[in-house]
């Protein structure tokens, strides 16, 4: 059996839109998402529109996965069109305790805070949903567990590296149960009859594609929920109740009325209270997803893997938008943009990364987490927070050994830091892409099973 990946990193320049679909000869399909926002709004609104025009897109609609790293604008202010426009049958997120979503509330990153809806979305997600509508949207919602759980390390290969066929990785989202872990008291309300099924798991779980499709998800988030504020020493419940007092007064949460002001300060008080001055933890909360195809070593014949820059949707409106593409126009169109960018390769697995702060240390838990074997794989990373020196350390680059690198920023940086010069030198021009404001950056390679 033949499968074809189709992974695209769309144009919305300084921000994070991804959209992926795998598809056998026999025609069953999963088709995914990670992120959905941009700096500029309706960049990201047009990218959505115009996924009824890619090929590999489903002609129903239907989602069967969209994750979300975190809560900046940048990365979930178009999650509500996507939802408006598409049924998601799984909507996966972060697992975070309240200090974690407290610090993605109020703390500035790049010179702006986040707005008052997407604190709403931060601290509680499902009633933020619910509040506009959006819940029928979707089937499931599942919830990543960072961490060790129950005295389990990360290192080694200790995650299974087949889940089709080993123990608890056996698992697709639908088959998850929803007892999966107990929830944390306070961390989200009760979904009422007829809401989503809610699910948290580990992330030491891998997730496997729907329809039997030989293709896994391995999540990586290093967020710990639970435990004792750290300088008030009382319990996360307790801290979980005030904020939901200030969210009240301040009308944080509702969809219809502008919130009232000091709220940001009123909840900076609040963190500074029960878990003192803050550091710099919030970079470090993106949920990070390695997506690989799941074959044996040596079970299926080396196979092109081509990527490359592709011109924004305003190409197309030089042409007939409602003549359908053909499927093998944009393979020739990467070989003639890019002739350095095809190769034959096992590296196809794909590592997203958030805005996550990938300095040594994180960087050695996540290789351990996910294992010698699928690290080895990864044949394409995204490259954190836009390229930002503050998530990249000089010398990562040699540790994700042939994997080229895409970078999500804007067409012209003011201040030259999204990418920063130092990020780029050490990715190396040859093997770094550029998703902007102007051209997407395509992945796409097919493999036997």
């Amino acid at each position: 059996m033949r499968v074809h990946v189709w992974q695209q990193f769309q144009s919305v320049g300084h921000g994070t839109f991804f959209t992926g679909n795998i598809r056998d000869s026999s025609g069953a399909s999963f088709s995914w998402a990670y992120d959905c926002g941009s700096k500029r709004p309706t960049r990201v609104s047009e990218a959505i529109a115009s996924l009824d025009y890619t090929q590999d897109w489903p002609s129903d609609h239907d989602l069967d996965m969209v994750v979300v790293s975190h809560f900046d604008d940048d990365h979930i202010n178009g999650l509500e069109t996507l939802l408006t426009q598409h049924r998601v049958k799984s909507l996966v997120l972060p697992f975070l305790g309240v200090q974690a979503r407290l610090a993605q509330v109020f703390t500035a990153q790049d010179g702006e805070s986040i707005s008052a809806s997407m604190a709403a979305f931060a601290m509680d997600p499902i009633k933020y949903l619910g509040g506009r509508g959006l819940l029928n949207r979707i089937d499931s919602i599942l919830m990543i567990r960072g961490g060790a759980i129950d005295g389990a390390v990360d290192e080694g290969d200790a995650l299974p590296l087949n889940p089709q066929r080993e123990g608890p990785a056996n698992l697709t989202p639908d088959e998850i149960p929803p007892d999966a872990l107990e929830y944390p008291v306070g961390y989200f309300d009760t979904p009422k009859e007829g809401n989503p099924r809610v699910k948290v798991l580990s992330h030491r779980n891998p997730v496997r594609a729907l329809r039997g499709l030989p293709f896994e998800f391995v999540f990586y988030n290093t967020a710990l929920p639970g435990g004792l504020a750290k300088r008030s020493g009382l319990p996360i419940s307790v801290v979980q109740t005030e904020v939901d007092v200030i969210f009240r007064t301040y009308r944080i949460q509702d969809p219809v009325r502008k919130p009232r002001t000091g709220w940001r300060d009123s909840l900076r008080l609040c963190y500074d209270k029960h878990f003192g001055k803050l550091g710099n933890e919030r970079n470090n909360i993106s949920l990070c997803v390695l997506a690989r195809p799941l074959v044996d070593a040596g079970a299926y014949p080396r196979c092109a893997s081509s990527v490359y820059s592709w011109p924004s949707d305003n190409f197309w409106q030089l042409f007939d938008r409602d003549r359908p593409r053909h499927p093998y126009w944009s393979l020739y169109l990467g070989f003639a943009i890019d002739a350095y960018s095809t190769r034959q390769s096992n590296r196809q697995a794909l590592l997203l990364t958030g805005d996550l702060a990938l300095g040594s240390t994180e960087l050695k838990a996540m290789k351990a987490h996910f294992g010698l074997r699928r690290w080895t794989e990864i044949g394409l990373t995204q490259v954190p927070h836009h390229g930002s020196q503050h998530s990249w350390k000089t010398g990562n680059a040699g540790h994700f050994g042939a994997s080229r690198f895409v970078q999500c920023v804007p067409t012209f940086s003011k201040h030259n830091d999204h990418p920063h010069p130092i990020v780029v030198a050490d990715l190396g021009r040859p093997r770094a892409f550029v998703a902007d404001y102007e051209n997407s950056v395509v992945h796409h390679f097919c493999f036997n099973v």
